[in-house]
């Protein structure tokens, strides 16, 4: 699941905010409403700008709900609103 949310005004200021750590979780669980998820890692991601191309990372968040249903997904990708969903630049 993707959750897209403010983290920086650019990518410079996400850099500067999460380049080594990651954000806290902004809010409940949108998968089960009540845990609030752990961090479980992250991936690079290709952010575009007017004056360069560079990866960030882009983390990953884990339900930690027992009652998931089977098959469905329950990671969650924070991903700063400055980039487009299900693309790999942006």
């Amino acid at each position: 699941m993707v959750m897209i949310t403010f983290l920086g005004a650019s990518v410079k200021e996400y850099l500067d905010c999460y380049g080594e750590k990651s954000p806290d979780f902004p809010a409940d669980c949108p998968i089960c409403g009540s845990c609030k998820p752990h961090r479980h890692g992250h991936f690079d991601r290709w952010a575009v700008d007017a004056d360069s191309e560079i990866q960030i990372p882009i983390y990953r968040y884990l339900c930690q709900a027992e009652n998931k249903v089977e098959g469905q997904d329950k990671t969650i990708s924070l991903l700063p609103n400055f980039l487009w969903p299900f693309s790999l630049h942006a």
